[in-house]
């Protein structure tokens, strides 16, 4: 193991070939699981700011000329260690962060490791030189995917104005399937029951009776009583039919919107949040980097059958709809 003659930095204690150890996805420094926990994270975490990583005391010194050298590691999966220091850096980093030999990126790597940014302070930088809340930005792409470079721009420019809103398009005219999409399950159920009351506020007593007459109709023809052609020549008539109300139907448009601006306003940072605690989770309970690129990556996978569920609730919502409000009306 490459670990062994080295010591936790936690309890001072040398590790062995059985020793259930975890990895710190920021500087590399092992310990072992329990002291992990107990630390509250890395021993190193006051030294991450300055660039520290960890080096193996076994880790042969290389010679100043092979600084010249480029260097390219064909396995995304693995940390890159640097042939100069003996630092290992995330997969997709072009430089070491801890000497800043550079890296030969590799054809695979994804188009997105140049991002704009807009007017803010500069046009484009490189992700291996962005934080997020203290996480590398290549990291926040292995959990957002091919969409990471509009919300890494947004992040930063979010933390350059020191603001916690920020527009998102999607997120305001999609709403409650966005907010599925992306693991946001509380914010989803509050969005769709806004969307629910604000359409049953545009059924009236007459849409009612209405709805009654045509299942009386339809129940008729199941039962064989009238023709098809019954059912369409019928002529509903209600006894107190009248135009949707303005006023109820205005109040149902309008709490609609708003819910949906409010939350296309301050979806970024809800997102941002989950993110940055679904990464910190992971880091906890990764042995190694692939397996923490890997848990990252899950966690930030969109969510598909709670969207489903979504679309089939609406499918049913003008029933569910008509049912609550009889009961309310009637």
């Amino acid at each position: 193991m490459k670990y062994t003659h080295n010591n936790c930095p936690v309890c001072g204690v040398e590790f062995t070939e059985n020793d259930d150890i975890v990895v710190c996805p920021e500087c590399g420094t092992p310990h072992h699981r329990s002291c992990y926990k107990d630390n509250g994270g890395c021993k190193n975490a006051s030294l991450h700011s300055e660039g520290f990583f960890w080096q193996s005391k076994e880790q042969p010194k290389k010679q100043e000329s092979e600084h010249k050298r480029s260097f390219t590691n064909h396995n995304s999966d693995e940390p890159k260690v640097c042939p100069v220091c003996g630092l290992s850096n995330h997969p997709m980093a072009s430089r070491c962060q801890g000497c800043g030999f550079g890296f030969e990126r590799n054809s695979d790597m994804p188009e997105a490791g140049d991002y704009q940014m807009g007017p803010v302070t500069v046009h484009r930088v490189r992700m291996d030189d962005v934080k997020i809340d203290d996480i590398p930005a290549l990291e926040i792409a292995d959990y957002i995917g091919p969409t990471a470079p509009i919300y890494l721009a947004k992040f930063v420019k979010m933390d350059q104005k020191k603001t916690k809103t920020s527009w998102n398009w999607v997120a305001a005219f999609l709403g409650p399937i966005w907010a599925f999409h992306k693991g946001l399950y509380k914010f989803g159920i509050i969005l769709a029951a806004l969307w629910f009351a604000a359409s049953c506020l545009t059924i009236s007593k007459s849409d009612i009776q209405y709805y009654d007459k045509l299942f009386e109709l339809v129940s008729e023809y199941q039962a064989g009583e009238i023709s098809y052609e019954d059912v369409l020549n019928a002529e509903i008539d209600t006894e107190d039919y009248s135009t949707p109300n303005f006023v109820t139907t205005l109040l149902s448009y309008s709490l609609q919107a708003a819910g949906f601006v409010v939350f296309g306003i301050f979806a970024n940072t809800i997102y941002r949040k989950k993110m940055v605690g679904d990464i910190l989770n992971c880091r906890e309970n990764a042995h190694d980097m692939k397996t923490y690129r890997e848990l990252v990556k899950q966690k930030g996978k969109g969510k598909i059958l709670p969207v489903i569920g979504f679309l089939v609730f609406t499918f049913c919502q003008s029933y569910l709809s008509y049912l609550i409000m009889k009961l309310i009306l009637q």
